[in-house]
C-alpha cells in the first residue's frame, strides 16, 4: 500500500491518482482508518459507508486503470453533512424526527456532484459517509 500524506490538495491528490502514486483504495483506507482513530474524540461522522466507498474506490482504480478518468474528483474520497439526502442512504438531519428515515433520491446537490463526474459516484468522487451537524441545522435538501 502506498503511504498517503496526511494532508494534499483535491489537485495533488488527483494528479497522484492519475500518475498512479497512489491509488483511490490506499487514499480511501487512509480515509476510514483517520475516521475510526479519532471520530471517537471529535464526533464528525454520524455515519461510516465503508463498504460503499471500498467498492467505489476499486470501481475507480479500475477506471482509471482503463484510461477512462471522468475528472476531477475521479478517486476522491467525500463526505456530506448528515442533511443532505444521498438515494438509498439514512439521513437524520440530527433529528430524532428524521430517524431511520432513508433518501429516496438525491438531493440537488448530489445530482449536481454526479453529473460534474459524468458517472456519479461510482466512477468520481467516492461518498465515504455523512459528517454530523448541530440539531435543527436548517432546512433539510429533499431529493430531486
Amino acid at each position: 500500500m502506498s503511504d498517503v500524506p496526511p494532508a494534499l490538495t483535491i489537485e495533488q491528490l488527483g494528479r497522484r491518482l492519475r500518475d498512479r502514486d497512489l491509488t483511490a483504495r490506499d487514499v480511501t483506507e487512509a480515509c476510514l482508518r483517520r475516521i475510526e482513530s479519532d471520530n471517537a474524540r471529535l464526533n464528525a461522522f454520524i455515519l461510516v459507508t465503508a463498504d460503499d466507498a471500498r467498492r467505489q474506490a476499486a470501481d475507480a482504480d479500475r477506471d482509471l486503470r482503463a484510461g477512462r478518468d471522468h475528472g476531477p474528483l475521479h478517486g476522491v474520497p467525500v463526505a456530506t453533512k448528515d442533511l443532505i439526502d444521498i438515494d438509498g442512504v439514512a439521513t437524520t438531519a440530527a433529528s430524532r424526527v428524521r430517524e431511520g428515515h432513508v433518501a429516496a433520491g438525491d438531493a440537488r446537490v448530489i445530482a449536481h456532484l454526479r453529473r460534474a463526474v459524468r458517472t456519479g459516484f461510482k466512477g468520481g468522487a467516492l461518498a465515504a459517509g455523512a459528517r454530523q451537524l448541530p440539531h435543527r441545522a436548517g432546512r433539510v435538501p429533499r431529493a430531486v
